[in-house]
């Protein structure tokens, strides 16, 4: 991130990262991922939407 959002920038772009589901380590605490993201200069937020998800397994499609 740190390189890439200079370059984003560079190129005239916004700095865009995903919310997929907050199931990932990554996204678990939606604060912490947020300041994170704010504090390298990122600017928008795409959230992956419900109706994207094309899920079989029944368990897996509960926790989501």
């Amino acid at each position: 991130m740190d390189e890439m959002i200079p370059m984003i920038l560079g190129l005239g772009a916004v700095p865009t990262a995903t919310w997929l589901d907050g199931t990932s380590l990554g996204e678990r605490d939606p604060k912490e991922f947020l300041d994170l993201l704010m504090s390298k200069g990122v600017a928008c937020l795409n959230v992956i939407p419900d109706r994207n998800w094309n899920i079989k397994a029944e368990a897996e499609r509960r926790i989501k």
